[in-house]
């Protein structure tokens, strides 16, 4: 198992004993994420709440490497339900293979 982070605060507050290797995650530019797949060999990746990277998903579609958005949420007023920006979201939420909705006020 491997876990990235982009944030220091998720870093460091990670119990690094639970997996198998663990590191800060690259910019999300096309070419960076595609060679991160080969590097990893990636068989399935999770993304969690928030934590979308466009290129990413697109490569992993690209590659046949699963993904889940585990705790996905949009909140009222979001920028994703914007017309301009919604087609965006849509198409990223499309690549996706599986995912898992959190329950606000749950």
């Amino acid at each position: 198992i491997v876990v990235s982070f982009f944030s220091p605060s998720g870093y460091e507050h990670f119990d690094h004993q639970a997996v198998d290797f663990i590191f800060y995650l690259p910019i999300d530019f096309p070419w960076v994420m595609r060679r991160l797949l080969r590097v990893l060999k990636s068989q399935k990746v999770v993304f969690t709440s928030y934590d979308i990277w466009p290129n990413l998903i697109w490569n992993c579609q690209k590659a046949d490497v699963p993904t889940t958005l585990f705790a996905a949420r949009i909140v009222p007023g979001s920028t994703k339900q914007w017309p301009i920006l919604s087609n965006f979201y849509r198409h990223i939420y499309g690549a996706s293979a599986r995912i898992l909705q959190a329950i606000l006020g749950s």
